[in-house]
């Protein structure tokens, strides 16, 4: 009967998107709405990875190739500092740059880093 030729293709397509639905999660309880991600959304990545990744961009950065560049990076609870001495402000500005833009970096800290133009 023509009932019969209606409701077989429908059941096909109620299969289908429920087979859907449960490969796209529908079926899973949601996450919990606590995560171990800091309050500031930061991720923790260790600091000595912190310090190896710095350093090699401070040093593969064809912008602070110049003479009179001489930066080193450490870091404590993902805070990165920057002890050396750069030529000018601008050197200071994008080794700053660099170093924030590392995964995992809260803060930069250019203190210690000397600006060879500002020295009297």
């Amino acid at each position: 009967m023509i009932a019969d030729k209606i409701e077989a293709p429908l059941r096909v397509v109620a299969a289908i998107g429920l087979a859907l639905a449960l490969a796209c999660g529908g079926g899973e309880e949601p996450a919990p709405a606590e995560t171990n991600v800091p309050a500031d959304d930061t991720p923790v990545v260790a600091d000595s990875l912190i310090e190896q990744e710095v350093q090699y961009r401070l040093d593969a950065d064809p912008r602070l190739d110049v003479e009179g560049v001489s930066i080193t990076a450490s870091s404590e609870d993902q805070v990165v500092s920057l002890v050396g001495e750069v030529p000018s402000r601008l050197e200071s500005s994008m080794a700053e740059e660099v170093a924030i833009s590392v995964f995992g970096v809260k803060r930069v800290v250019t203190e210690s880093l000397q600006v060879a133009s500002e020295r009297q």
